[in-house]
């Protein structure tokens, strides 16, 4: 099955997710920014790092800025995703509860 896919396989399709994957920021919730980004991961094969450092540079920038100011910053994706959720969610929580001007 797997000649298959790649005989019969879009072969700009790596380029595409390269390119959308590249375009791709967190404008909505942070689920549907890391459901997005792992769609395109798996149309790709870059290493770890370059995946951590797209990801990244994706986020909200208070998120990135954030995440910036940990001391120990995760160095595997799943591990980011979790920690960029739970920034995001703070964050969220704060701007609630944060006084109406």
């Amino acid at each position: 099955m797997a000649k298959f896919k790649e005989a019969f396989a879009n072969p700009n399709a790596k380029r595409a997710a390269a390119r959308k994957i590249a375009a791709l920021t967190q404008t909505t919730t942070k689920s549907e920014y890391i459901t997005e980004f792992c769609n395109l991961v798996v149309e790709l094969d870059w290493n770890k790092e370059a995946y951590i450092a797209q990801f990244t540079c994706g986020l909200h920038w208070k998120v990135k800025e954030l995440l910036s100011t940990k001391d120990n910053i995760p160095n595997k994706l799943e591990a980011i995703f979790a920690a960029s959720i739970k920034i995001d969610n703070t964050r969220q929580e704060n701007k609630e509860n944060c006084p109406k001007k």
